[in-house]
């Protein structure tokens, strides 16, 4: 038996060409169908005389695919196993056309090699896939800017009025049609917890990748996919979202010796353990992706723009954007789910998130990398995390109100760490504990919590997603003005001694105001759950810091000083965050 091998490279480059929401999603669902659907079809043919169901093609049934030669088809790897080296050359060749006209640009390595001799003495061979290069001469593509204009197109945005476009980008919005149009059974169940295809109705379409499956599933119970950043974010900020799954390649070499024979046994079959532990981390992350949505857009009005969009995910990785003040919840819930299932080796998926909020208007490919950067953050976190089995979920983030933003975790260092000067010493003030651990009686669920108490009631609907109406009954909680919320951002680089006075003024002018409003039966000595002091005594519980308020000295470091008190500010101004939107 012969092993087709092909190897995608700089997938990220092929999806994020364009900047525009549109452009993105739609070369997701053509790269996943290309890759997962095509090629599968072209292999499978070349030794069968019947294909397969459309459902198993695109489904993640690893076994029943290995049953037909197809090993592997997900992260950026395609191995086919083939009954003679000719029938795996038909297929490399018959793979060429398909990626050249589906994927130009794209650059993939290709080798066959025996099964039974194994793979390592056997070179890649490099095959850049042709596009038309970008001559003076040559229109360029008027919706994406990408690749030479070869045929008309109606703009999205005005139908009445046609555009130039590439080849290119005419599949990909062949392919984001099929997203938009996806049809919903019909039932009488119409809130975004009961969602159903309708099977007949979407027999054309091939929605062959999970981030695609998501939307179109959204999609089909009468929700709107955003067209751009403009109109999912709304008057936010936007949220990128990168996460990647920890220490996965170690935990499936353990899985991998825990298998009987895996070590004599033949290339398929470790492909064939692989495929199973790492799908098995597919759809428990697709799972978790989507009951994640469904509870924190519960209360999403039908036929609205959905906040939210899925770009990628693959494997253990995951990136989606979403409005700001929903994206710490929306990565609260995706974690809860991922840790009530186990993956394949009895044990949760964990995960390290980076989120970046900054506006829309800067440059995607500079949010994605600061979200990434972040995402290396949290899993420095999560290896750095003592006797535990499994490396705990972990989160970092930055908030970005400038235009332009830099490497966050140089930007910390600048910005989070404050060197003072008293008398004739020095004090080292530490203004950020991020990245966070994640997780069931964990740090960020605690400043979470604290976030939520700080808001004022004006707020309160945004503290909660979507209007959540508990939220009305828990307003008398939420005590902080914006202008207090500001004022302490401002205070905290200054020192711990100005921070603690302004958090004590505060108190006494909220106990002032309290006792104009006493009553007969309030006579408990204990301050009220709703008071400025109780708040700030719920911090310092969180900090398990008994010597004041906000500011609280590291261990062994008299002139070290940390808090928390920034990074639940820093929550709560999310729910701050607006932009003015363009009048037309």
């Amino acid at each position: 038996m012969f092993v087709a091998q092909i190897e995608f490279k700089r997938i990220q480059t092929f999806l994020f060409s364009s900047s525009r929401l549109h452009d993105m999603v739609a070369a997701n669902a053509l790269l996943a169908k290309t890759i997962r659907y095509d090629l599968v079809v072209a292999a499978i043919a070349i030794e069968k005389a019947i294909l397969p169901d459309k459902t198993l093609l695109c489904g993640n049934d690893s076994d029943a695919l290995a049953e037909l030669g197809i090993l592997s088809r997900d992260g950026g790897h395609f191995y086919a196993l083939f009954s003679s080296c000719s029938n795996a050359k038909r297929f490399i060749a018959e793979a060429r056309t398909i990626l050249i006209n589906n994927l130009a640009g794209l650059t993939v390595h290709t080798r066959i090699f025996n099964e039974a001799n194994g793979a390592d003495d056997v070179p890649f061979e490099t095959m850049t896939l042709p596009s038309l290069p970008p001559l003076t001469l040559f229109k360029k593509c008027e919706q994406s800017n990408i690749g030479v204009a070869e045929q008309k197109s109606k703009r999205t945005q005005d139908l009445e009025k046609k555009i130039k476009i590439s080849q290119q980008t005419a599949l990909k919005n062949s392919y984001y049609k099929q997203l938009t149009t996806y049809k919903k059974a019909p039932d009488d169940d119409q809130n975004i917890e009961a969602i159903q295809a309708h099977p007949q109705a979407n027999e054309d379409c091939i929605v062959a990748d999970f981030a695609s499956a998501i939307s179109a599933d959204f999609v089909s119970q009468g929700y709107m996919l955003p067209t751009d950043f403009d109109e999912l974010v709304g008057d936010d900020y936007l949220a990128v979202i990168s996460a990647d799954g920890n220490n996965m390649g170690q935990r499936f070499i353990a899985h991998r010796n825990k298998k009987e024979d895996t070590h004599n046994g033949t290339f398929s079959d470790k492909q064939r353990i692989a495929e199973a532990f790492f799908g098995s981390a597919r759809e428990q992350l697709k799972s978790a992706v989507k009951q994640g949505i469904i509870a924190t857009f519960k209360y999403l009005p039908l036929k609205s723009p959905m906040p939210f969009q899925v770009l990628m995910l693959g494997g253990d990785d995951l990136l989606l954007v979403c409005q700001a003040k929903y994206a710490f919840e929306l990565v609260k819930q995706i974690n809860s789910y991922l840790s009530a299932t186990p993956i394949a080796d009895n044990k949760p998926l964990t995960m390290s998130f980076g989120v970046c909020i900054a506006s829309h208007n800067l440059p995607f490919y500079r949010l994605h990398y600061a979200a990434e950067k972040l995402n290396a953050s949290a899993k420095v976190k999560a290896r750095g995390t003592p006797d535990t089995e499994v490396q705990p979920s972990c989160v970092d983030w930055q908030i970005v109100t400038q235009a332009w933003l830099d490497n966050p975790i140089n930007a910390r260092k600048q910005q989070q760490i404050k060197v003072t000067k008293i008398n004739d010493s020095t004090e080292t003030l530490l203004l950020s504990q991020k990245p966070y651990l994640l997780g069931e009686h964990k740090e960020f669920n605690d400043i979470m919590s604290l976030a939520e108490r700080f808001l004022p009631a004006s707020h309160q609907d945004a503290a909660l997603p979507l209007g959540d109406p508990i939220a009305a009954e828990e307003a008398q909680y939420h005590i902080m003005s914006r202008a207090h919320v500001y004022q302490l951002m401002h205070t905290l680089p200054l020192g711990w001694r100005q921070t603690e006075l302004l958090i004590n003024k505060m108190i006494a002018r909220d106990k002032q105001h309290a006792e104009l409003k006493v009553t007969d039966d309030n006579d408990s000595a204990s301050p009220a759950p709703n008071s400025l002091c109780a708040l700030f005594q719920a911090l310092a519980k969180v900090d398990s810091n008994k010597a004041s308020y906000a500011f609280y000295p590291l261990q062994g470091e008299s002139n070290y000083f940390t808090t928390k008190l920034g990074d639940v500010l820093e929550l709560v101004s999310l729910q701050y965050l607006s932009r003015e939107k363009e009048i037309c």
